[in-house]
């Protein structure tokens, strides 16, 4: 095998490697998720009070102090929100993030007619939604609206996202939005229970290890999340590693 047909089978080899390691962690996460048990709040709350660490369980969200803000393309009333802004490029003209981020608060969760009520703190949880949806648009022709809304939201956004909007856009771009409003329902997994000092709440949660959610929806919406993301990465790494033995094969 010459250097030339071992550096085309590297190139389709490598990334089938990392494309099955990340399906094997969407897999192994998915199943991990779906093997615990969450419990309510009320329960959770109970734990907390016992000084076990970290928890999963599921509640309605309710504003906290801060309350609500409107969601930054679609104005809805919101405690969470996620955005994404995409543009098409690239050889292929397949679209590009340009930016990505969350808008968050701190929510309550609590059950439905009972007095058991956890705060949430989203600082450093990631954020997924469920209920995505995507806006086309040519240029950077934004209605009025939204770019108030963004101003609004200026200390929040997490990258460039007001320099995008300002940036003359000369192909088609994508806005996608997700958000959780109140009387949703929420999955909240791996964070730590801390003591809370806020009065009428049982207890605090705040980041953990790195395994910290909140999802809109249920525990099933959660692993789910990483079975369709496993999907992906597993059909990648199929075409990867055909392309890999294909050119192992014409070089053998």
């Amino acid at each position: 095998m010459s250097l030339e047909e071992f550096a085309v089978a590297g190139v389709f080899g490598i990334p089938a490697v990392l494309f099955t390691t990340w399906t094997g962690y969407y897999l192994w996460t998915a199943l991990r998720i779906a093997a615990s048990e969450p419990v309510s709040v009320g329960e959770a709350a109970a734990r907390a009070r016992e000084g076990e660490g970290t928890g999963e369980f599921v509640g309605t969200a309710r504003p906290a102090d801060d309350g609500t803000f409107d969601a930054p393309f679609s104005g809805e009333r919101a405690l969470l929100s996620t955005y994404r802004v995409e543009q098409k490029g690239g050889p292929s003209d397949s679209w590009l993030t340009e930016s990505a981020g969350s808008i968050d608060r701190p929510v309550l969760v609590e059950d439905e007619g009972e007095s058991d009520r956890i705060l949430v703190d989203p600082a450093g949880a990631t954020i997924s939604p469920g209920n995505e949806s995507i806006r086309e648009r040519t240029g950077d022709a934004l209605p009025n609206e939204v770019r108030l809304r963004l101003s609004h939201h200026q200390a929040d956004l997490e990258s460039e996202l007001e320099e995008i909007f300002a940036r003359n856009a000369t192909r088609s771009r994508r806005y996608a939005e997700g958000y959780v409003a109140p009387g949703d329902r929420v999955h909240v997994y791996g964070g730590e229970f801390e003591d809370s000092d806020e009065l009428e709440v049982d207890a605090t949660v705040v980041g953990g290890d790195g395994r910290y959610r909140i999802t809109g929806g249920g525990e099933s919406t959660a692993a789910w999340e990483f079975i369709e993301k496993a999907a992906v990465t597993g059909s990648m790494s199929v075409v990867a590693g055909g392309g890999a033995i294909v050119a192992l094969s014409a070089a053998l």
